[in-house]
């Protein structure tokens, strides 16, 4: 989002933009992002392909899967893991009141605890587990103890951390924003209104409700986001370009 970055950044974008008009393709992450280039720098459509990435976490050791249970969650309350920094965009907010007064208990990841304390009022069960300081191996176990990913942002070209919840079989409750209808399709619960933390409430209660149900479907998702698909979607337009 333009907010997000700097002066210098922003005209460093308008030169680039200005040299790949009449060069290379332009490979991109999501139809989201194609429609938003294609837009903004009017470079055809069809020379802007769309690559969809992958995520290949390791599988955590049960020792470390067992400590992450104890450090975060010893109670073994239905865990609704949150990720992401801590910008405005990311619409935590919303997240928070669906969850005040609940049972279900928040690991925040990748959020500035002193950062969001100072700009929300946070419910006690919310837990901050990790700004910038987590291991890969944590990283991965959190994904694998929890319930559900509640993705609230409102403004993302891709949305990692929706393929690394179904890498995990990790249910997902999201809204309709930006990408998150093109990644998670039909494979979890999107809310219609971002900021409607009712909606939100319901949708993570419904998830963990029928978990069985919803981890399949994020599992059968997963396969659109494998190393093999994006290993034969570049050679396709590797290919496509090289000709003899």
């Amino acid at each position: 989002h333009p907010k997000n970055y700097s002066l210098m950044f922003k005209l460093a974008g308008k030169i680039t933009i200005k040299k790949i008009k009449n060069n290379a393709l332009i490979i991109t992450l999501s139809n989201y992002s194609k429609n938003l280039l294609s837009k903004h720098t009017h470079v055809a459509e069809d020379r802007i392909k769309v690559v969809y990435p992958y995520v290949d976490l390791p599988k955590p050791s049960q020792e470390i899967l067992e400590n992450i249970k104890k450090k975060y969650n010893q109670l073994s309350l239905p865990l609704i893991l949150a990720v992401g920094t801590s910008i405005p965009l990311k619409n935590f907010l919303t997240l928070y009141k669906a969850v005040e007064d609940t049972n279900m208990l928040v690991l925040r990841v990748g959020g500035d605890e002193k950062i969001e304390r100072s700009m929300y009022k946070i419910p006690e069960n919310v837990k901050f587990a990790g700004h910038g300081n987590l291991s890969l191996d944590e990283l991965s176990a959190l994904y694998s103890i929890s319930d559900v990913l509640a993705f609230t942002s409102v403004d993302e070209g891709f949305g990692f951390p929706l393929i690394e919840a179904m890498y995990f079989g990790l249910p997902i409750v999201s809204n309709k924003c930006t990408t998150s209808p093109e990644i998670v399709g039909d494979s979890g619960i999107l809310i219609s209104d971002p900021y409607d933390y009712n909606q939100l409430r319901l949708g993570l209660y419904e998830t963990l409700k029928n978990q069985e149900f919803y981890r399949k479907k994020v599992s059968e998702r997963s396969k659109l986001f494998s190393k093999e698909k994006y290993i034969e979607r570049m050679t396709y337009i590797i290919k496509s370009i090289i000709k003899p």
